[in-house]
């Protein structure tokens, strides 16, 4: 059992709220801590009926996402649309909800720092600096002898486990240096090639940034949106776990699915 302001004050400094864009809407989506205290947290990509029932079932006081459960302007809550849902369920069952986004996405340890890590990429920096030594938006890295793009390929699914692959762009035979965006990042692809990236990864890359990227000669792989964060919960709640909060629990959801499966999956109803 923690104090809510000290579990605040542990997941802050792990993503840094000034390190958020100002477009997000990072931080306390609902807080409903009745006693100000916090026994079991549940780390979670995102908000879905499968994951508040999983924190119910738990008795969770909070639920740790990447996603904001709330993105812009709401101007009624009503059980009948999706949102309005999560949020009278979450109320309704004592349950707080923080969301790490783009606060996560730069920090010193985040998303994006994870994957290039995991990548096992080397001299590792963010592509747009901000904040401390280390944080910003999305990273570039190298492999000192390059790598087979077959074999570098198969270390991406590796990290990045089940997964829709595109591939926009010409494949280069060796793979030296890497840039990558977590989640949605097509808007950088320019910057990738600019420093002489060979391989851009990202997810949620659309027709005309892949159609660009073919005329630019740069090698964009669409890991998906999904497939690209779903490392978050297992690298926030480890983060979580060393911050010596005693007598709190924090689990990792079993509920994130990916809403997207390939043809031959996909169930058809009769």
């Amino acid at each position: 059992m923690a104090d809510i302001e000290a579990v605040t004050a542990a997941i802050e400094s792990i993503a840094p709220p000034y390190l958020a864009e100002e477009w997000d809407n990072s931080g306390f989506q609902i807080r409903c801590c009745r006693d100000g205290q916090i026994r079991r947290i549940l780390v979670s990509l995102e908000i879905s009926d499968d994951v508040i029932s999983e924190a119910i079932g738990i008795h969770a006081d909070m639920i740790i996402t990447h996603h904001p459960l709330i993105f812009g302007k709401i101007s009624s809550v009503d059980d009948k649309n999706v949102i309005g849902n999560y949020i009278v369920r979450l109320i309704q069952a004592g349950i707080s909800v923080y969301s790490a986004h783009t606060s996560f996405d730069s920090a010193l340890h985040g998303t994006n720092q994870h994957l290039a890590e995991k990548l096992g990429l080397e001299e590792i920096r963010p592509l747009f600096p901000a904040g401390e030594e280390g944080c910003g938006m999305g990273r570039e890295g190298i492999y000192r002898n390059g790598l087979p793009f077959d074999v570098f390929m198969k270390r991406l699914i590796a990290v990045c486990d089940r997964n829709i692959y595109r591939i926009a762009g010409s494949a280069p035979e060796s793979v030296f240096r890497v840039s990558l965006c977590t989640g949605a990042g097509a808007e950088f692809i320019d910057t990738a090639r600019k420093n002489g990236s060979d391989v851009y990864i990202t997810g949620d890359v659309k027709y005309h940034d892949a159609r660009d990227a073919c005329e630019k000669g740069i090698c964009v792989v669409d890991a998906g949106h999904f497939g690209t964060e779903n490392i978050f919960s297992g690298n926030f709640a480890g983060q979580l776990q060393q911050k010596g909060l005693k007598d709190l629990e924090i689990l990792i959801s079993a509920s994130d699915l990916n809403p997207f499966r390939g043809y031959e999956a996909c169930p058809v109803k009769a």
